[in-house]
């Protein structure tokens, strides 16, 4: 008996051991399982709190936002510049449509770039808009460097190329911005390699913000969509592919259709709008190719840092020979053509700051990535000194005394309309219009040719522009066109007040916009004079059809006689220039044309877009059309091209 209940006893302590034997296993086996996924938690824990920032960084952010993030004290100034910044403005507050009444590079959000007091709320949206393309720079510029540097070190890195990147304005801003949050996304792609729900916010607020900013200004809403497609597209598998393509067009979609209508355009609109957006840029780039000032340092720096950033680039690529590398390699291709094309185009030192930009903040987006830190940094801090004209951009009582004008604009409504109305004062003096012009443009629809945009808000007139409403602007044979069909289309009370002025950038204003100016000159008819400035009022069309008189080929260099014509005709000629090379279109398309259409009118030589060399252009203006120089009546004697080509005179008799 008992050796029976000795045997039962050991066989319970054996059955229990057994069975505290297979619970110590089983949670051996859960501890081994879990243990790379709290590897993984922590690391990502740990890399969390590096990013986070800390007093320091909070204090230089304060810092930024009260130097960078100042409110516009801008009011409506006449000038060329002053004019289309709040042209955009007037534009809106008009309600005019966009892509019908108005065809420009900035949209019907365009004010948010240039925001001025034409109206209190354009004003406020713009300090919004510019305070958050701040906020979202400095903090993606301290998440790139933070892992590399301390926190303190960070926020001042954030702090000085934010600053320094006043002259981009908030677009630019915010494309830079998308830019760093481009390669941050693709470097925690090389290093997680793993799809999760974090893959589909880059991709969602990089489309997001591009779409708005398409309607901002046309070139950078096109460059920061192409930086979400790349980021969408820059993944592993065909099922990632997939939804980051679908994410991206649903934004899209969503967001333009959101922000067009609200902004009070109307969806038909659209397809027009983005046309004529294309056209201006497109033509941009071979109508405004020039060099000014001293441009060899500003080559010679821009070619420096495009071989730094390839070298970076390139080396990443090869080293790692993933989708997310060969995404860098894009990416920075993408940006150099971007900067190159915007500041290079026309170049000056006010515009090589786009590529000196461009090259700092992929610089500093590889900081994450190379083993080198504060070597890519100093290569990164020499694009930065291109950048600002003077250190009044870090002047924090400078932006103390903008605060204060800003504020007090946006809030106290009596402060803001005095302001206004000193604007208007100051601009009417500037104008010097008589009162006997005024009276006669009062009651009626008023275009101000050829760029004067603030003088009808400045008379308090109706405004009422053709499309492209800086008219040398149209650059291509399309926008010509859609301005002349304008001014034929006009109201029939419809008048244009022109200003006696030179063509920009050694252009004959004779031949800006041809289809234009020949239709302002046989659909209408001189008015009011003083001065500078014509009035000139809509009436029926005054011109036979073209008549071809001389065809013949011409040689580079060798004058080509003008034709004659008799009294009461009116001699226009179409030049058909050889076409370029392939090499040297590649070279035009690619970085920009270096030798542009020059035609010689009798002793003087001007630059042409080779895209309105078709003209019609006017070499003979008789009497019965005439109005004041330089439009008064005159008659060239030779043209002398620099490309062979073919020239075709064209006689228009005056009824």
């Amino acid at each position: 008996m008992q050796a029976t209940e000795r045997e039962s006893h050991e066989s319970a302590v054996a059955t229990e051991s057994a069975s505290a034997t297979k619970d110590a296993s089983d949670e051996g086996v859960r501890s081994e399982k879990a243990a790379p996924i709290r590897l993984r938690l922590e690391s990502r824990s740990r890399e969390l709190v590096a990013r986070l920032p800390g007093t320091a960084a909070l204090l230089w952010f304060g810092l930024t936002a009260l130097i960078a993030g100042v409110p516009s004290t801008l009011i409506p100034s006449p000038g060329f510049d002053p004019s289309w910044q709040a042209g955009i403005g007037f534009a809106v507050s008009d309600n005019l449509r966009f892509g019908q009444d108005i065809v420009f590079n900035y949209g019907p959000w365009g004010f948010l770039d240039w925001p001025q007091h034409v109206s209190r709320t354009q004003a406020a949206l713009g300090f919004l808009f510019g305070m958050a393309a701040v906020l979202a720079l400095y903090w993606v510029v301290y998440l790139c460097v933070r892992p590399r540097w301390s926190g303190g070190v960070a926020g001042v890195i954030a702090f000085a190329v934010t600053v320094a990147s006043a002259p981009a304005g908030p677009g630019g801003r915010l494309v830079y911005a998308g830019l760093l949050l481009t390669l941050l996304t693709l470097h925690d792609r090389f290093t997680r390699r793993i799809d999760t729900w974090r893959d589909a916010v880059p991709v969602v607020l990089l489309t997001a913000v591009g779409t708005l900013l398409l309607q901002v200004k046309f070139s950078e809403g096109v460059v920061l969509l192409a930086l979400a497609g790349l980021v969408a597209v820059s993944v592993a598998s065909v099922r990632q592919l997939i939804r980051g393509v679908g994410r991206a067009l649903a934004t899209f979609v969503v967001t333009f259709l959101v922000l067009w209508v609200g902004a009070g355009q109307r969806i038909t609109d659209i397809v027009p709008w983005v046309r004529g957006s294309q056209e201006i840029s497109s033509g941009y780039q071979e109508a405004l190719a020039i060099e000014q000032g001293e441009f060899a340092f500003g080559y010679l720096t821009a070619g420096f840092l495009a071989l730094v950033v390839g070298f970076l680039a390139l080396r990443l690529a090869v080293r790692h020979k993933t989708v997310a590398t060969a995404g860098i390699v894009v990416v920075s291709a993408v940006m150099l053509a971007f900067g190159f094309k915007h500041g290079f185009t026309r170049h000056d030192p006010a515009h090589e700051v786009s590529f000196f930009l461009a090259a700092g903040f992929l610089i500093v987006g590889f900081t994450t990535w190379v083993g080198r830190p504060a070597v890519a940094l100093a290569a990164a801090a020499a694009a930065f000194l291109m950048a600002p004209s003077s250190l009044a951009n870090y002047d924090p009582f400078l932006a103390r005394n903008q605060w204060r004008t800003g504020i007090e604009l946006l809030i106290n409504n009596d402060y803001r309309l005095t302001s206004v109305e000193a604007g208007r004062a100051r601009a009417r003096d500037t104008y010097q219009l008589p009162e006997s012009i005024v009276s006669e443009l009062r009651g009626r629809p008023v275009h101000v040719d050829p760029m004067e945009l603030t003088l009808p808000w400045a008379y308090s007139l109706d405004w009422h522009p053709v499309p492209v409403f800086q008219t040398f602007s149209a650059y291509t044979p399309y926008l010509d066109q859609l301005n002349a069909e304008a001014l034929i289309e006009a109201p029939a009370d419809q008048v244009v007040l022109q200003e006696a002025t030179l063509g920009i950038d050694n252009r004959n204003i004779r031949w800006d916009t041809p289809r234009y100016l020949l239709a302002l000159a046989c659909n209408y008819r001189v008015g009011a004079r003083a001065e500078r400035w014509t009035v000139l009022h809509h009436s029926l069309n005054r011109c036979s059809a073209p008549e071809t008189t001389v065809s013949q080929p011409v040689t580079a260099g060798t004058p080509v006689l003008v034709p004659q014509v008799g009294t009461g005709e009116m001699l226009v000629a179409r030049y058909r220039p050889e076409p370029s090379s392939m090499l040297a279109s590649l070279v035009h398309l690619g970085l920009k044309d270096w030798s542009p259409i020059e035609v010689g009118a009798d002793d003087r030589t001007f630059r042409l877009p080779e895209a309105l060399t078709d003209g019609p252009l006017l070499v003979s203006l008789p009497a019965e059309l005439a109005w004041q120089a330089p439009f008064d009546a005159f008659q060239y004697r030779q043209l002398t091209f620099n490309r062979a080509g073919t020239v075709e005179f064209q006689v228009i008799k005056v009824q």
